[in-house]
């Protein structure tokens, strides 16, 4: 009788828990928009306050407000809390494929496919999550991650 080699439990594939994954982003995604639109009224409140002791030199950093909600994601989404402030609230996580936690440039690059294809692409983008079965939308394919439940 021959034997069936397993693999070391370091190679097996890595489970996720995918229960109400839809809905749980969707309220996170709107905990995330306020968060972001907080911290940008704050850093341009910053800015106002540092334009007069240095001559309206503060808002040559008005372009970078605009990007506050990159650096929110890039950095959030590769900390050790694996997710957004919003996703965290909700029991989500983002982790790649073999379960590891995310790069910056890979956190801030799922935010920017996000944001790129808001209005009538984000139906397209999301409407792919239904015909997966992972539950992953379409950014979430490109960048190689998935959302998933903390266990």
């Amino acid at each position: 009788m021959s034997r069936v080699p397993t693999l070391p439990a370091a190679y097996a594939a890595p489970t996720f828990s995918l229960d109400n994954v839809r809905t749980l982003r969707a309220v996170a995604f709107l905990i995330d928009l306020v968060a972001v639109a907080c911290l940008a009224w704050l850093l341009g409140l910053v800015m106002v306050v540092f334009a007069i002791p240095t001559y309206g030199a503060s808002f040559l950093l008005a372009p970078l407000v605009q990007l506050t909600g990159l650096f929110y994601s890039g950095v959030t989404l590769s900390g050790r809390g694996q997710g957004t402030w919003g996703m965290r609230a909700v029991g989500l996580k983002a982790t790649d494929m073999q379960g590891q936690r995310l790069g910056f440039i890979v956190g801030a690059g799922h935010a920017t496919l996000f944001w790129l294809s808001a209005g009538w692409l984000t139906a397209a983008l999301i409407a792919v999550s239904f015909f997966n079965a992972d539950k992953r939308a379409l950014h979430d394919l490109v960048t190689g991650v998935i959302i998933s439940r903390r266990a």
